[in-house]
């Protein structure tokens, strides 16, 4: 949303300021991204817009989701329906953009598409197709019978292990940006996720030939979380990213990360994202009815695409009710819990509490459920993990103390973690094993040096003698080399040349002084990520082009004004033009007394000095009664447009 409003043309974004709602906000110091990104103004609108739009907007969010789409299709699909009049669809997607619900874009070769910002389409899919769900009671949800599946551990802590598996080893890229096959397979190593699991939603990525789709999923929602980041050659763990994401609870981390599933993954498919945003609403651990969501128009695959995902990624679960479908969140995944229930809900499962591991005295380590992400990732780094079920077990070994050391650990550090984690005391034999494996690590060093060598011991001493080089030689080597300081290297050269020692230059040494690798610093934010989303704001500008009255009806302000007020008994020729005239905009004729009934026009046929109107009569719930009336019938007769308040009627300039 915030992508969009920033492209705004100033004369749209002067027409959504215009809207008292809107502008009390603003008014009241809130950002008008913000505003309109706000599920309580989303809420007011719903209250209060005419029937025409919310209408609009329910048909958008059902065949199209958050996926753009043509002006002059869905115009034509909306005319298929026979609910709608081509007047009609155009009024009110223009009463939509201009409210700030809408977004226009231009292709390069002139067509204008339509869309709903993603983040925004889940807020008025619940708002206006609500599944009205109630949960199953407790005494039928005694009755419910769990379907038979393996244990899947919620995302968040399948993910923690894949990118565990990264931190150890790096994930190489090739000279063309690609994962080689033995190190996708070493991170699939760590998942139960599969990719048999994900092929249905059709993601699509790069060098999808050589990377399984449960590994691009990992890779994505890292770089996506800023756990990963993405340099020329390698994809590695960024040490900040990875804090800020670990700081959460798992409860949080899974709740933001279906919130980029639904964005990343359910866009696509208007049906699925209607799916996940339905979803939304369910409280966890209650079991609740398919048929009460897929009333609201989600096709059954759709919804089984989605379900059968929470499944995979430990989110859901499946059952029977008396002979029909029913499923049930393992985690809260939307915003359907109360602050009370944020407060006391404790259901088995994965819930928001903490506990702490307990450290055996053979090195295991168990951890329950409820230990943070960040515990988890620590012990990641020190330990090697044994199983990852509701329980963890994790074990300390000498093989994983080494790699910890490496890594920056040190004894006391490692102890005071694992006492703080685990609220006690190591026992014995682990800290005598901690001791011993500590004893012999950090005594020798291999490291890489700058070497300033001499041609004998006589030229050794006369360096030493001048002060100002004497300063940057660290360490003498044996009679006639020494260390020297990499930060002042360029400083030493100058100062050698001047005293009549230049340096030879020696081809055997491939590094320049003080070169580096990648810092922290350098790493930034999160990357994009690793599969392709097509986001409508980033491909697209805005189109600038305003809707106006005149602009949707052509030749409007030339019609006479009792053409679209009342029915009027006017001469053939008059009558054929009005008709005309409705068929150019696509509009309804009022036909007969008494306020007569709809009629809309599809073609006018002409024979001789006679004419007919083909088209059909408007009838409840959109039934259609085709019919071809002469033109003796057509009387009396006007046009029916829709109420054009909303939109200005002069045309704007495209700059505002």
């Amino acid at each position: 949303m915030r992508d969009c409003v920033a492209g705004l043309p100033e004369s749209v974004r002067r027409r959504i300021l215009s809207d008292p709602a809107v502008r009390d906000r603003v008014s009241g110091g809130m950002e008008l991204p913000d505003v309109l990104s706000s599920p309580e103004w989303a809420a007011e609108w719903a209250s209060r817009a005419d029937r025409l739009r919310k209408e609009a907007l329910r048909r958008i969010l059902l065949v199209y989701g958050a996926t753009a789409f043509e002006e002059e299709k869905s115009e034509e699909e909306a005319l298929r329906d026979g609910r709608w009049t081509g007047a009609e669809w155009r009024v009110a997607l223009a009463g939509l953009r201009l409210t700030g619900i809408l977004y226009a874009i231009r292709k390069t070769w002139g067509d204008r598409l339509y869309f709903v910002p993603a983040d925004m389409a889940a807020v008025w899919q619940r708002l206006l197709l609500p599944a009205f769900a109630d949960p199953l009671d407790e005494s039928e949800a005694r009755e419910t019978a769990a379907a038979a599946a393996p244990f899947r551990l919620p995302l968040s802590l399948e993910l923690l292990s894949a990118w565990s598996a990264i931190r150890r080893a790096g994930l190489p890229l090739t000279s063309k940006g690609a994962v080689s096959k033995p190190s996708a397979a070493r991170l699939v190593s760590a998942m139960r996720l599969t990719a048999e699991e994900l092929e249905p939603l059709g993601l699509a990525y790069p060098y999808r030939d050589q990377l399984p789709v449960h590994a691009a999923l990992a890779l994505d929602l890292g770089l996506c979380t800023g756990v990963l980041r993405k340099r020329d050659r390698e994809i590695s763990v960024s040490a900040a990213g990875a804090e800020a994401w670990m700081a959460r609870s798992a409860q949080s981390a899974d709740a933001e990360l279906y919130r980029m599933a639904m964005l990343r993954y359910a866009v696509p498919d208007p049906g699925r994202h209607l799916a996940a945003a339905a979803v939304c609403a369910c409280r966890a651990f209650e079991w609740y009815r398919d048929r009460d969501f897929l009333r609201i128009g989600i096709a059954p695959s759709a919804w089984e695409v989605w379900m059968n995902l929470l499944v995979s990624f430990g989110w859901a679960e499946r059952g029977t009710f008396r002979g029909e479908a029913v499923f049930r969140l393992l985690a809260e995944l939307g915003d359907a819990r109360t602050p009370e229930d944020r407060e006391s809900r404790t259901e088995e499962g994965f819930a928001e509490r903490f506990e702490r591991f307990l450290v055996q005295p053979d090195g295991e380590i168990f951890v329950p459920p409820g230990v943070g992400l960040a515990e988890r990732w620590q012990l990641e780094a020190v330990s090697e993990r044994v199983t990852a079920d509701r329980m963890f077990v994790y074990r300390l070994t000498a093989a994983t103390v080494r790699r910890a050391y490496d890594s920056g650990w040190r004894e006391g550090e490692l102890r005071r973690f694992l006492e703080r984690g685990s609220g006690a005391a190591l026992p014995g034999p682990v800290e005598e094993a901690l001791r011993d494996w500590f004893r012999a690590l950090g005594k020798v060093r291999v490291v890489d040096a700058m070497l300033l060598r001499t041609e004998d011991a006589g030229t050794a001493e006369r360096l030493l003698q001048d002060e100002e080089a004497a300063g940057w030689l660290l360490e003498r080597v044996g009679d006639r080399d020494f260390i020297v300081d990499p930060a002042h290297a360029k400083e030493l050269v100058a100062r050698l040349e001047k005293i009549g020692f230049p340096p030879a230059p020696d081809r055997a040494e491939g590094s320049e002084p003080g070169a580096g690798g990648e810092t922290e610093a350098d790493a930034g934010t999160s990357d994009p990520g690793w599969i392709y989303t097509g986001s409508v704001p980033s491909l697209y500008r805005q189109d600038g082009t305003l809707e106006t009255a005149g602009r949707l009806f052509p030749g409007l302000s030339d019609v006479p004004p009792g053409w679209l007020r009342q029915t009027g008994s006017y001469h053939s020729t008059t009558r054929r033009e009005l008709v005309r005239r409705a068929l150019d905009w696509r509009a309804a004729l009022q036909v007969g007394e008494d306020g007569g009934r709809l009629f809309v026009p599809d073609a006018l046929e002409t024979s001789g000095d006679g004419w007919q109107v083909r088209g059909r009569w408007g009838g409840p719930d959109g039934a259609e009664e085709p019919d071809t009336l002469p033109a003796d019938r057509c009387s009396p007769l006007r046009i029916v447009l829709p109420d054009l308040e909303p939109l200005p009627f002069a045309d704007a300039p495209a700059n505002g």
